[in-house]
């Protein structure tokens, strides 16, 4: 009879406790996303990236500070995971920035303007005053120099993103207990 009680006491102390407890922890998680939720729009890449990427450090902090650190090899892939997809979220700088300053070392500094469409009313034409210095031919080449190198800084960064997520494909299961 006793055991039975003594149950009935456990199971009635967790029956308030628990729920109590998830509210606490709801509240803290909203209070948590709200600035990424609130950034969150629907139309590009660039949120969900944000999401996954807050998503898996909240994981990867709450494995090293709650005694998970036995799992040293989850945290590890995990981080260089993290670490892959921040690389390719930040593509300008990662990727684009460098090219694009190969490419004004090579040919100066762009100097884009504006012009409107004699054809079209109300569009205009992006124009760079460099090519008022050059031959055609040269001119040629240096769009041909940007498309390769943009195309090279486009392939870098698919290839950094395949790796993490081949990653996730691989470790995916392993992070978690």
């Amino acid at each position: 009879m006793r055991k039975i009680i003594a149950e009935i006491k456990y199971f009635g102390k967790d029956y308030i406790r628990i729920p109590i407890r998830d509210f606490r922890i709801g509240i803290s998680n909203l209070w948590k996303w709200l600035p990424i939720i609130w950034k969150d729009k629907d139309w590009d890449k660039h949120y969900i990236m944000e999401i996954f990427i807050f998503k898996l450090k909240k994981n990867r902090d709450y494995m090293i500070n709650h005694g998970h650190t036995e799992n040293a090899r989850a945290i590890a892939t995990m981080t260089e995971c993290i670490d892959l997809l921040e690389k390719v979220h930040n593509e300008w700088e990662n990727y684009e920035e460098h090219s694009h300053d190969e490419h004004e070392k090579k040919w100066g500094k762009s100097e884009y303007y504006t012009e409107p469409c004699k054809d079209r009313p109300g569009s205009y034409l992006l124009k760079d005053r460099r090519e008022e210095r050059m031959t055609p031919e040269a001119i040629e080449q240096m769009k041909k120099e940007f498309i390769v190198a943009s195309k090279i800084a486009a392939l870098k960064r698919k290839n950094d993103f395949k790796h993490a997520l081949e990653i996730i494909h691989e470790e995916f299961d392993g992070w978690w207990d």
